[in-house]
């Protein structure tokens, strides 16, 4: 491995939706964490929402449920 990026195979096309082999920096690798990161933090707020916030803002018991069971990286 060099200093310019790092090699990734089978989770590069799976989850950047890449062919095969992907190479990415480091800087495009901390924003993928960051933004997996916020999403994971932003699911959790929503889920221990009381349901007059969360309705307050459009939202339905089913919508809350539906947002907080995605995986991090969707």
């Amino acid at each position: 491995m060099n200093n310019k990026g790092i090699l990734l195979r089978s989770w590069g096309s799976q989850f950047l939706g890449g062919p095969g082999l992907q190479r990415l920096r480091p800087a495009v690798l901390r924003h993928y964490w960051l933004t997996w990161r916020q999403n994971a933090q932003t699911r959790r707020q929503l889920r221990h929402l009381p349901a007059y916030l969360y309705q307050d803002i459009g939202l339905t018991n089913q919508d809350v449920r539906q947002e907080s069971k995605k995986w991090f990286w969707q």
